[in-house]
């Protein structure tokens, strides 16, 4: 007792050096937080089914799940409110309309003269399509990268014999180790392997560079007898901060241009508006699949899935209908950010803002909790940060910021699929102040372990 209330002071006393404020939530409520008039970044305004703000405890400030602390474009909320007064909630099949565009958008980004609306498996969600690509190895090998959204791994578990990982921070040996975990799930006797991609990558937010898209290409070319599909999970492209320096590019792109027109035999795109526009409960997901022999058998496997809700299929029609194609723009990138789009100017302003909010979060990690916590990569997209605590010498470092100083991350253990992994994931899409809110809790946190530390040291 005398230890937890030590803890507390340090907390407190951390925490007000670094300008916070504490106060209890007996009852859950979020801060409120008024930003410019002129923004087009509303904070939203959460209720008592919210998972990221209720999940973990009403004490509890959360930058776990990706979710962003804001409402969605205000198109989008347009469509879904005329949807929803119709007062018809039955099955909805996706539009003409929808899949004329979202084929525009797959020539253009991917520079493909001949793309087909029979190419798209609409989905309620990403996980469905995750399972489906994994069920084409037909219960035999998968290769997943390792840190990943969990729900990668899960899928390899339920469905394959054998899964190899591989380890994505060791950035000069990613390709080798993919080969090599291919030979290995080969000398096994498995000619059915699945490949699962995140591109841009979860956690890490790394965006690939087309060189290194092309050494997974000719992996894959390499052991096509082998290979049955390659699953590029590509929910993050809308959220690239710097399109110059880093600029995505989707495996589809790759694979339409003259050198890796192989590749599109094996290849299964999966994208969902959710991330970018914060639309993830709407239900929406959909896959690109050019192959017809894969497609089918990808249709077939998903027999099982549930259909796409009617008010997920209007918040879509808001985002990637472009109802004033401009052909003056530069070429885009991603299939998710049509030009003149009506949800393209809070687009662009929130990934502004994430961007501010992703330089003060390095920066303050870097000043008040390096090297005991540090950014184990600088994001180039999404709005997450994954953060190294092994410097703490903590077993489980989100359970103990949890539980002592009310933060809310996520754990990294199962990015690994391991205990113990000493990492967790900070989501920063959220207004400044609750930011600020939430490093102080963080700052304290290290303060606290460094203050016991020096105290052992006297002893």
């Amino acid at each position: 007792k005398n230890q937890h209330f030590k803890d507390k002071m340090l907390f407190f006393k951390a925490w007000l050096s670094l300008g916070g404020s504490w106060h209890w939530r007996h009852k859950m409520k979020p801060p409120i937080v008024y930003m410019s008039t002129s923004s087009l970044l509303e904070p939203a305004t959460w209720f008592d089914d919210s998972t990221k703000w209720t999940r973990l405890g009403a004490a509890v400030l959360p930058f776990w799940v990706a979710d962003m602390d804001f409402k969605a474009a205000e198109p989008i909320q347009s469509a879904v409110c005329r949807r929803a007064a119709t007062g018809s909630y039955g099955y909805a099949t996706p539009s003409l309309k929808l899949k004329e565009a979202i084929i525009a958008n797959c020539r253009e980004c991917w520079n493909a003269e001949s793309c087909d609306p029979k190419w798209i498996r609409f989905h309620p969600g990403l996980i469905c399509g995750l399972y489906q690509a994994v069920r084409l190895a037909q219960g035999g090998g998968v290769i997943v990268p390792v840190p990943i959204y969990p729900p990668f791994l899960n899928a390899a578990r339920d469905t394959a014999s054998a899964i190899r990982l591989v380890d994505v921070s060791k950035e000069d040996s990613i390709f080798k180790n993919i080969e090599k975990a291919v030979c290995e799930l080969k000398a096994q006797g498995q000619n059915q392997i699945v490949i699962l991609w995140c591109s841009p990558h979860n956690p890490t937010g790394r965006v690939w560079r087309r060189s290194e898209l092309e050494h997974l290409a000719n992996i894959v070319r390499r052991h096509a007898d082998e290979i049955t599909a390659v699953c590029s999970d590509e929910v993050w492209s809308g959220l690239v901060f710097d399109d110059t320096k880093t600029p995505f590019v989707s495996l589809a792109e790759l694979a339409f241009s003259a050198n890796y027109t192989d590749l599109l035999d094996r290849l299964v795109i999966l994208t969902s508006p959710s991330k970018t526009y914060n639309v993830a409960a709407l239900d929406f997901a959909f896959a690109v699949i050019p192959n017809d022999s894969l497609r089918r058998r990808y249709f077939r496997v998903g027999r099982d899935q549930a259909e796409c809700t009617p008010l997920g299929l209007a918040a879509a029609e808001a985002i990637l209908v472009n109802d004033q194609h401009n052909s003056s723009e530069c070429r885009r990138r991603d299939i998710l950010t049509p030009h003149n789009g009506k949800c393209e100017p809070w687009r662009r302003e929130l990934v502004q803002f994430l961007q501010a909010n992703r330089d003060y979060t390095i920066d303050f990690i870097h000043n008040h909790c390096a090297p005991d916590v540090y950014v184990a990569a600088i994001p180039e997209a999404s709005y997450l940060i994954w953060l190294d605590c092994n410097g703490l010498g903590l077993s489980n470092p989100a359970a103990y910021f949890r539980d002592q100083f009310y933060l809310g991350l996520s754990d990294g253990d199962p990015f690994f699929g391991k205990v113990q992994s000493g990492f967790c994931r900070f989501n920063f899409a959220c207004p400044r102040p609750v930011l600020e809110d939430g490093l102080s809790r963080l700052a304290a946190a290290v303060e606290s372990v460094r203050s016991q530390r020096r105290e052992k040291s006297l002893q």
